[in-house]
């Protein structure tokens, strides 16, 4: 999921407001501007703009329902555990990844790449004895 990013840092945004922290307000609001313009420029590029739209949509809902909750009982504490959760899957989903490629040998070998042979390497280097002399 592309927008994730822009998913954790609305609600870390939001925490910053509440508990008036300028640092922490000013480093989201350059990453959340950063993922939505990145949100948009994928959305216009990408070739299937279902699957992308309507997760994106379902970004847009999640972070409208986060601020219309946060205004009817402003909750520091509950806010700070979603902030939180939301950051662990985030870096978390990658690892997750690395772990099913780390269960093969073979995949986890092609994927993390091993240096080419000697044999590979010196097949496209020209022999030098079977050039001709001039």
């Amino acid at each position: 999921m592309n927008d994730g990013l822009y998913f954790s840092g609305s609600f870390w945004l939001r925490y910053g407001m509440l508990k008036m922290d300028y640092t922490m307000i000013i480093v989201n609001v350059v990453g959340v501007s950063f993922m939505a313009g990145y949100c948009l420029y994928f959305l216009c590029h990408s070739l299937p703009k279902k699957t992308f739209a309507c997760q994106l949509f379902i970004v847009f809902l999640a972070v409208s329902g986060m601020i219309v909750w946060v205004a009817i009982k402003p909750s520091l504490n509950y806010l700070g555990i979603v902030c939180m959760t939301f950051n662990i899957i985030n870096f978390g989903a990658p690892l997750a990844g690395l772990a099913v490629m780390a269960e093969s040998r073979r995949s986890s070998v092609d994927f993390l790449g091993r240096p080419p042979s000697y044999k590979s390497r010196s097949s496209s280097v020209p022999d030098i004895s079977s050039l001709q002399s001039f």
